[in-house]
């Protein structure tokens, strides 16, 4: 794939002043016009963040211009091994074999580009991540929501958890200064963005595996059964949308009140042998998890018995003043 008349953007990412070592080559003309594709087999030799970008959107597959930018400012390589450098940028899942022998699993960018434009992500929103893995998907929904947002992802195995804070970490040290992205349609700084990110390590299953916090919107590529879909729509608000697989089915899901119970599914697209799978808690996880509910609750009571003594303590005092009051006019 050729493409005349490289961006600021595209020119910064593909050798940046801080380091050379992760580049991609680039042919830089020097006028100052929007990118041209010439005619070419898609989806074979794209090699940078706005040749992947020009693809999906010519394959109809990415509309929503916050999307865009966001996809352009975070480079898919950046999340993958230095020598899968080339495949980053092809409309293709990677899949990735960490030290410890799991697997990590990065979806086709189609796809992502699809659920965060049907997650109707916008400024100030909150997004729960579940199986972060990479943090590509985490880190483009950042830029997509802004600093004044929530960015949580959540991954139930600490190399993959490591794996995608690095990337965050790398992913800041590479962001171009703010004039050079001011115009795109991301959501405010996007470092403050990424500064918001949280990271943590837990698992979907377990009760309130986010301590009670609950999202507009959740995203997550791993395949889960029907059973486990109250957990998930237990972590969304009322309106809440979230995209995710059961079995082949690509499912866009709103929770419709303040019943998780109510909810509506849309069916998106089929797919087969794409994505990994759940894990299930380990019995100890469970354990910490009720332990951790249980300490929580108990510190909830002793808040509102202590707001409850402060109270009476206060009425019972207004009482004695009143009373000495009357003792002294008495007097």
């Amino acid at each position: 794939m050729q493409i005349r008349h490289r961006c600021n953007l595209v020119s910064w990412f593909a050798c940046p002043p801080s380091s050379v070592e992760h580049c991609a080559p680039a042919l830089v003309s020097a006028a100052p016009c929007s990118p041209c594709l010439l005619l070419g087999p898609i989806g074979k030799t794209e090699h940078t963040a706005e040749e992947l970008v020009n693809i999906l959107k010519a394959k109809g597959h990415l509309s929503n211009p916050s999307a865009e930018a966001a996809m352009l400012v975070v480079p898919r390589d950046l999340f993958v091994p230095r020598d899968r450098h080339r495949e980053a940028f092809r409309d293709q899942k990677v899949t990735v074999r960490m030290p410890d022998g799991s697997t990590l699993i990065m979806p086709n960018p189609s796809f992502v580009a699809m659920s965060l434009e049907k997650l109707d992500l916008q400024p100030g929103s909150s997004f729960l991540d579940v199986g972060c893995g990479s943090a590509y998907v985490t880190a483009v929904a950042a830029c997509m929501i802004g600093p004044i947002g929530t960015v949580h992802g959540i991954e139930c195995l600490s190399s993959r958890l490591e794996n995608g804070r690095n990337n965050l970490r790398l992913l800041k040290e590479r962001l171009p200064p703010e004039h050079v992205v001011k115009n795109l349609a991301v959501a405010g700084s996007v470092q403050a963005a990424m500064s918001n990110v949280h990271l943590s390590l837990t698992n979907v299953l377990i009760p309130e595996c986010t301590d009670g916090m609950l999202y507009d919107a959740l995203y997550c590529d791993n395949s889960l059964s029907e059973e486990d879909l109250p957990a998930f729509l237990s972590l969304l608000k009322p309106n809440g949308r979230m995209v995710v697989v059961i079995e082949e089915d690509v499912l866009l899901i709103t929770r419709s009140s303040s019943d998780a119970h109510d909810y509506k599914r849309e069916s998106l697209m089929k797919v087969s042998g794409d994505f990994g799978e759940l894990e299930d808690p380990t019995p100890w996880e469970v354990q910490e998890a009720v332990q951790r509910i249980k300490q929580r609750e108990l510190e909830k009571g002793l808040a509102r018995a202590k707001v409850r003594t402060s109270a009476v303590c206060g009425a019972a005092a207004g009482q004695l003043q009143h009373q000495s009051q009357l003792w002294v006019q008495v007097s």
